[in-house]
């Protein structure tokens, strides 16, 4: 469909999709998809130009729906403001409503080493129960 168009159509369309607040109806996957069409089509140059944001922001923003994406698929449906909340707190409701499910642990551990969380208390019991599961 995007290929019917030109370049800077479809990449507005893109842009607007991940980046407008105002679609809040599109789901944190939808978001995440268009970004990586944006990523995997557009040169870095134009993208940073286009967006008005680095490839680092551009990049962390990807990190962040992946995130809200993976949550969505536990039924923890997150706000796309990711980056604000208390990533402890997070990771505690995370353990609680999904500590036995495979795809919640690595989602914990993706998170504290993003988010540079190294407490022994978070990963004293994630390193057991994913040993207990056969998972390290």
């Amino acid at each position: 469909m995007l290929g019917l168009i030109d370049s800077h159509t479809s990449a507005n369309y893109l842009i607007t999709l991940v980046f407008d607040n105002s679609e809040e109806r599109l789901a944190s996957g939808v978001r995440l998809r268009a970004l990586q069409c944006l990523v995997a089509t557009i040169e870095e140059d134009l993208l940073q130009k286009l967006t008005c944001r680095t490839i680092a922001e551009i990049m962390e923003h990807q990190k962040c729906l992946m995130f809200t994406s993976q949550l969505d698929a536990l039924g923890i449906f997150y706000s796309e403001q990711l980056q604000e909340c208390n990533k402890v707190d997070l990771v505690k409701v995370l353990w609680s409503r999904h500590g036995r499910s495979h795809p919640a642990l690595v989602l914990i551990a993706q998170l504290c080493l993003h988010y540079k969380m190294f407490q022994r208390e978070i990963w004293e019991p994630l390193l057991t129960q994913m040993v207990s599961f056969n998972m390290v």
